[in-house]
């Protein structure tokens, strides 16, 4: 089933909210949990697998549905941390298969689409309470969107997808406040422009908003590189003090912030948020995954969070030896791929390709940094980069660009160490 649904379209094109009503009608997908939207430009993933771990730290049984996936497509659709069996998930594709046959030609549904549904079906079919749902791209016309969310997150709005969103913060930023219905609570970081969007779509549609640094924020700060862990305060409604988290980048605070906002306008009590923030992982985000040399993974994708990565990685370089920095680098050709690589502070780049028919030609990319006088190397095939990196143990290594380099590296990775297949279970 899965050769099925990666023969679907993967095209942005022709964005078409009436293929997700029409699969959703025919599937019979109704809500009956409490639905939680996360959108934004950046830490959508992040603040989504927060509110998962501290809703299943608080006994609630708890719907994830995030993308893209890193390693397995299964990964997309979660129930309190354990993701869709292969049995179970191709037992609805099988369904969703049938009823798409069905469909007019000009309204079958997208790749996306098909996993959007398929996680909605799981998680009715399995009882969940509470439903967090990750917004693929914008939010009005997403696919996520066919449910209405109870509280939307919209975590920043920065410039990404002018082609499909608009070619402003503002026209961004009313996409992604799409998500904001009537009778829910809003819960945002964004600044600016985007901030005054959202508030005029939230006076429109009568509903509370929660702004970070306005109504709740994040204090003291602290980072324990020998122990890996980040402490902090929570300043909201209440305060919540010695807080700690894995989760690495500077950026994470925010989003931890956010997270922290959504539990206690829910009244999830301070043991299941401390836990659950403690507790959070999210695979491929500011990811130590090699001490010897220090090799960090991270899915930042687009300019602010290459801004935000190159923050998180001067941060660092105060609490190692190693002050010169190598960076792994691929992305798709729809990306703003020049402001990414002027964002990231490397000291060299290891220039490489991802196996994807959207991927940004290497010799494009070696153009552009020789045309900035910056020190690079190019090697297309990833496994022989990551290898080329791994030999330079004098420098700090870092791989981004694209949550697609991340999952093949996390491959390549796991083979060489021998880690064993997951079950079919």
């Amino acid at each position: 089933m899965e050769r099925w649904l990666n023969s679907l379209s993967h095209s942005r094109e022709g964005i078409d909210f009436r293929r997700i009503r029409t699969l959703a009608n025919l599937c019979n997908i109704r809500k009956k949990y409490f639905a939680i939207s996360v959108g934004g430009t950046n830490g959508k993933g992040s603040v989504a697998s927060m509110l998962a771990s501290i809703f299943k730290q608080a006994g609630y049984k708890v719907g994830l549905n995030t993308s893209p996936h890193l390693l397995n497509v299964r990964e997309r659709i979660k129930i309190n941390g354990k993701k869709i069996s292969k049995r179970k998930f191709e037992k609805i594709l099988k369904r969703i298969k049938k009823i798409s046959r069905k469909i007019p030609k000009e309204l079958r549904p997208t790749f996306f689409e098909v996993l959007t549904a398929a996680a909605l079906i799981h998680f009715q079919e399995e009882g969940v309470e509470i439903v967090i749902l990750e917004v693929g791209m914008g939010g009005r016309l997403d696919a996520t969107n066919i449910i209405d969310a109870d509280i939307a997150v919209i975590t920043n709005v920065e410039k990404e997808h002018a082609k499909w969103l608009g070619g402003t913060v503002e026209k961004i930023a009313y996409e992604k406040a799409g998500i904001i219905k009537k009778n829910s609570v809003v819960v945002s970081g964004c600044k600016g422009r985007a901030e005054k969007i959202i508030e005029k779509k939230c006076k429109r549609e009568n509903v509370k908003l929660f702004l970070l640094n306005r109504d709740f924020k994040i204090k003291n700060k602290k980072l324990d590189w020998k122990k890996k862990i980040r402490s902090f305060e929570f300043e909201g409604k209440n305060k919540i003090k010695n807080l700690e988290m894995k989760m690495l980048g500077r950026y994470e605070l925010s989003n931890a912030a956010l997270a922290i906002e959504v539990a206690e306008i829910l009244g999830v009590d301070e043991e299941a948020i401390r836990e659950g923030i403690e507790k959070a992982e999210w695979a491929g985000r500011f990811e130590i995954v090699r001490e010897n040399p220090l090799l960090i993974f991270d899915g930042a994708h687009n300019p602010a969070g290459a801004k935000a990565l190159s923050e998180s990685m001067k941060e660092i370089k105060k609490y190692v030896k190693i002050k010169r920095s190598m960076c792994i680098f691929a992305v798709l050709k729809d990306k703003e791929w020049k402001k990414m690589l002027d964002a990231l502070a490397a000291d060299e780049f290891v220039i490489t390709e991802v196996k994807n028919e959207r991927k940004l030609d290497a010799e494009k990319i070696a153009d552009y940094l020789e045309s900035k006088h910056r020190k690079y190397k190019t090697i297309k095939e990833s496994k022989k980069a990551l290898e080329y990196a791994l030999k330079h143990s004098d420098k700090l290594i870092l791989a981004c660009g694209s949550l697609y380099l991340i999952g093949e590296l996390e491959t390549i990775r796991r083979n060489a160490l021998k880690v064993p297949s997951e079950s079919n279970s």
